[in-house]
């Protein structure tokens, strides 16, 4: 069986699913994803809709994390 073709959506949505699961640290997921933090905070703040400024996981409230999994798991369904 052939590996499964990526997206940079897949790789995406499962950079956050794989945040979500507490695992790995932003620094420690970059890396693995072969992208800078910058690159990771950038696209998630354009996903909520707010300044990259203001994208700082670890100071999200409840309602933002929840927010951030939704994205996740509507990502996830689009892309099979």
């Amino acid at each position: 069986m052939p590996w499964n073709q990526s997206t940079p959506m897949d790789e995406k949505t499962k950079f956050i699913a794989d945040h979500l699961r507490g695992t790995f640290s932003i620094s420690e997921l970059c890396t693995n994803y072969g992208i800078s933090r910058k690159t990771a905070y950038k696209w998630l703040a354009e996903q909520l809709g707010i300044h990259v400024n203001d994208c700082h996981i670890g100071e999200f409230d409840v309602a933002t994390c929840r927010r951030v999994a939704e994205i996740c798991k509507t990502k996830e369904t689009e892309n099979g």
